[in-house]
């Protein structure tokens, strides 16, 4: 796709690989992707609706802006995915449909090195590595600046964790949730002792 706007609509389509080169792409149904899936810098991809499904064992590089919006759900099952320094994810929902980012089985591996902007969202059954906010990570404003959400069904594997936080930076994590299932994940927050600033959750 690389025009100025693209949609993908239809009853379940599926493709072996997506890539967004320029413009703004969208996708109003339940999409799958088998193979490679990749937003290049200039790029936007929206999950407007239904899902958007990887189940692909290839990783996956988000060097543009990858949004999920209001009811949507990204399901990345057990794949690996980056959001490169140029790149941002956006999972803004609302009150009463969050955006969801999931998976299955032993979880995805996310990792944001760039922009992350989050409101009314739910991360759940990631790997036992946690969501990865890295060392280069930026935060949106207020109010995008990852609140009202809520961190969840992470692995039970030892160590395991649902949020780790790499950022170099101060923060404040407004109306967080850790809903983890029946304590089986060991830890809700991860911060290592070389990272530069404080971060607080507040209710």
């Amino acid at each position: 796709f690389a025009g100025p706007s693209s949609a993908i609509d239809g009853a379940s389509p599926g493709l072996g690989n997506m890539r967004v080169d320029a413009g703004s792409t969208s996708t109003a149904s339940s999409t799958s992707v088998t193979r490679s899936l990749v937003v290049q810098p200039t790029a936007s991809l929206t999950v407007n609706s239904g899902s958007l499904t990887t189940t692909t064992t290839q990783p996956l590089a988000i060097d543009g802006t990858l949004t999920i919006s209001s009811s949507a759900t990204l399901n990345l099952n057990t794949a690996s995915m980056t959001i490169s320094p140029t790149g941002a994810l956006r999972v803004v929902g609302s009150a009463v449909s969050p955006a969801v980012v999931t998976g299955s089985g032993s979880g995805y591996n996310l990792t944001i090195n760039g922009l992350l902007a989050a409101r009314f969202f739910r991360f759940e059954r990631m790997a036992a590595t946690g969501v990865i906010l890295g060392s280069s990570a930026g935060i949106a404003p207020v109010p995008l600046d990852v609140r009202d959400g809520t961190f969840g069904k992470g692995s039970s594997a030892a160590n395991a964790v649902l949020f780790d936080v790499r950022r170099n930076g101060g923060h404040q994590f407004s109306s967080i949730v850790f809903a983890d299932t029946n304590g089986a994940t060991p830890f809700n927050v991860r911060r290592p002792s070389s990272a530069t600033g404080e971060i607080a959750f507040l209710e």
